[in-house]
């Protein structure tokens, strides 16, 4: 077609006469009218989204953390009618949807997020740590000495892994961890492997460690559940026979009177079957009754807060410890300069075992001294119960199972079957006080005991 055709004229005279017939007014009010009915729709359909609930029930979220959150994928349709899935995530910065054509494309890239955003904002095990000690403190009702012990033990289970995320620590992962903690050597001992009690300790405590930390939502699972390692488990302590103790006990009364204050506080476990931080944790205060009694508080266990008798042997040693000091003062203080402070446990461990290699008897430990009480009780006759609360036990089956030997427990089985069977007619049979009473009671005449009874009356009110 030519530039300048006349099929050009004729349209454009059309447009230009169309354009003068129609009001330029008329057309801007029209339009300003459609804009304000198209705005009212857009701001009522808004409004109305924001006050409906979300109709999908996927929108609940799969993970949540202290700064991000990521929704289960939620179906819905495109445009054209075709259904796809949205995953939304929400930052402190703002939120961030993700859309896929299939479900499995939505779970993986949902996964993936999580994954990352929990490596970007979990803490460490460092971290974690310290939060479970004030958890173990506030909500557990720890001691502040056995939370701190589970503190150190988990720092040096975790000795190669404290900046790593505990999310991370797959099932596979944590038994190798627990297989390469059971194989360790024992540092104290130098035993090529720790024992079975060590093992089953260290993975109680990672354990507990783990559930918490399940519960507070920092990990999905338990990765140390069901990790128990094989072994019976070796109860009781070693004790000394009976002209062993003898020995060691004239050995600790040598380094008594040569002034030794640790030797008085291992020879009182051994005569009251204390713990050795219940005897080394005492105050001047706690020596009570004019020097006879000594008051056990703060124990391990409410059964273990008691009042115990000073042997008269050992009554002027504690006289001496309490001379010059204030009632707040330790009663077994260290030695080193500067303020007085409580002995350790690990100090009287090491004075038990000096006076055994000085004494020439087998080693043994502070709790072996308290194993030792109880032995000595039941073969005098005590009942169980009173030994047990003299222990600071709530029940015998404590006590039976790692304080007294198997051979001791034998032993007295032995001798009533012995009182049974020869109604104890042979006078070397050994007779607890009891026994000897009802001995003599079965031996007399009726009006004899009823004359002894007259007598035991007539002399009570005397007494």
């Amino acid at each position: 077609m030519p530039k300048h055709s006349a099929y050009r004229h004729y349209f454009a005279g059309r447009f230009n006469a169309f354009r003068d017939m129609n009001n330029h007014a008329a057309l801007w009010d029209r339009m300003k009218q459609l804009m304000e009915e198209l705005s009212y729709l857009f701001n009522s359909q808004m409004w109305y989204r924001a006050t409906c609930k979300p109709i999908e029930p996927e929108m609940i979220p799969a993970m949540r953390s202290e700064k991000v959150t990521v929704s289960k994928p939620y179906a819905e349709m495109n445009r054209h009618g075709k259904e796809r899935f949205r995953v939304v995530v929400k930052t402190p910065t703002g939120k961030r949807c993700f859309v896929f054509g299939t479900l499995a494309e939505a779970n993986r890239e949902r996964q993936r997020l999580e994954k990352q955003h929990r490596q970007d904002f979990e803490k460490t095990v460092a971290e974690l740590i310290e939060e479970y000690q004030a958890h173990c403190l506030t909500e557990r009702s720890y001691r502040p000495r056995t939370a701190h012990v589970e503190n150190h033990r988990l720092h040096d289970l975790f000795s190669t892994r404290m900046e790593q995320r505990l999310s991370t620590l797959t099932r596979a992962k944590a038994e190798a961890m627990v297989h390469a903690l059971c194989s360790r050597s024992n540092r104290k001992s130098g035993a090529p492997r720790l024992s079975v009690a060590t093992r089953r300790h260290d993975s109680l405590l990672l354990r507990r460690f783990g559930a918490w930390a399940c519960k507070a939502k920092y990990v999905r699972e338990n990765p140390f559940v069901g990790l128990m390692p094989a072994g019976k488990v070796n109860v009781g302590k070693v004790h000394l026979t009976t002209d062993e103790r003898v020995k060691w006990v004239q050995e600790c009364e040598a380094a008594i009177a040569a002034g030794s204050d640790l030797a008085l506080a291992a020879l009182f476990c051994l005569y009251r079957g204390t713990r050795a931080a219940e005897i080394l944790n005492r105050q001047v205060s706690d020596v009570d009754d004019g020097g006879t009694k000594l008051i056990i508080s703060n124990a391990k266990t409410k059964a273990g807060n008691r009042r115990l008798s000073i042997p008269e042997a050992m009554r002027g040693h504690f006289a001496a410890l309490c001379a010059g000091k204030s009632p707040t003062d330790p009663l077994f203080a260290q030695t080193r300069p500067g303020p007085k402070k409580f002995r350790r446990t690990a100090s009287l461990h090491r004075v038990v075992q000096r006076i055994c290699k000085r004494a020439g008897v087998k080693q043994i430990c502070t709790h072996s001294l308290r194993g030792m009480n109880a032995e000595l009780q039941l073969e005098g006759g005590t009942s169980e119960d009173v030994v047990a609360k003299s222990l600071g036990h709530t029940s015998i089956r404590m006590t039976k199972t790692h304080y007294i030997n198997r051979d001791v427990q034998d032993s007295i089985s032995a001798r009533k079957v012995d009182s049974v069977l020869y109604k104890c007619d042979d006078p070397q049979l050994p007779l607890s006080p009891n026994e000897d009473a009802q001995l003599l009671l079965s031996r007399i005449s009726p009006e004899v005991a009823a004359a002894l009874r007259k007598m035991l009356q007539a002399a009570q009110p005397a007494a």
